[in-house]
């Protein structure tokens, strides 16, 4: 790997230790089943999403392929 990577790793490695003594609560934290729920949704979220895109994005037209042979 590359210098700059070995670098953001160890930022991000020594972010993520501060973080862990970090005492903050937020609003959320307090609510029982929140991140349940939000799992939940986050996951509908990607299904529909994936869903969309392959929809209008990805899928051709039945005929896409079919020659022109006028």
């Amino acid at each position: 790997m590359k210098t700059w990577h070995w670098i953001a790793l160890g930022a991000l490695t020594v972010a993520t230790v501060i973080g862990q003594f970090i005492e903050s609560h937020y609003w959320w934290e307090a609510v029982p089943g929140f991140f349940a729920a939000f799992g939940f949704v986050g996951c509908l979220a990607l299904i529909f999403g994936a869903k969309t895109l392959g929809k209008h994005v990805v899928t051709k037209d039945p005929d896409y392929y079919k020659e022109d042979s006028e």
